[in-house]
């Protein structure tokens, strides 16, 4: 996989366009908790060769926000994001 990832890096880089790469969290995570980076499938090559991960998912306390996990950032702090309402505005 990490000959992927590595290649669609330098696609990337080489026509100066961001590309995103999804992948699912591994069967054992608990549904409940958020998202980490050891539960990406693969994320050892994931984690080695992105600027930026982003984790997705629902607000536990909230059932209409989503949170975005800024994971890693090679140039910029992490942390997280929430939308609020964001399945509401979505109409879902």
């Amino acid at each position: 996989m990490s000959i992927k990832i590595t290649r669609l890096k330098h696609l990337a880089r080489m026509l100066s366009v961001p590309v995103v790469v999804t992948t699912h969290v591994a069967r054992g995570a608990d549904k409940n908790d958020p998202p980490t980076l050891q539960q990406l499938r693969g994320s050892g090559d994931i984690e080695a060769v992105a600027d930026t991960i982003l984790l997705l998912h629902k607000d536990t306390n909230a059932a209409n926000d989503l949170c975005i996990s800024v994971a890693k950032n090679r140039n910029a702090p992490t942390g997280t994001v929430v939308l609020h309402d964001f399945f509401n505005f979505l109409g879902k």
